[in-house]
């Protein structure tokens, strides 16, 4: 899977350099993503050029909305009727 931005290929560049040992003090982001990612996944993304890619991805409101828990308590208080 290609990334979606420079900064998500940025931090993927990263995860892989920590899995393969040549990054040494990682921050703990880098840690938390390393262990959720395979090798392949952290690979793909990396691999990913930067032309034509956004700095960082555009975040739609709905998917703010559901981080930030407010869809969930939406949903809860229409079920409610």
């Amino acid at each position: 899977m290609p990334a979606v931005s420079k900064s998500q290929q940025r931090l993927m560049a990263m995860v892989l350099a920590y899995k393969n040992g040549k990054l040494k003090k990682a921050p703990k982001k880098i840690k938390q993503v390393a262990r959720h990612i395979s090798d392949k996944g952290a690979r793909d993304f990396a691999r990913t050029g930067h032309d034509g890619l956004p700095e960082k991805k555009a975040e739609s409101v709905i998917g703010r909305m559901f981080a930030m828990g407010y869809l969930s308590a939406f949903r809860d208080m229409s079920a409610k009727g």
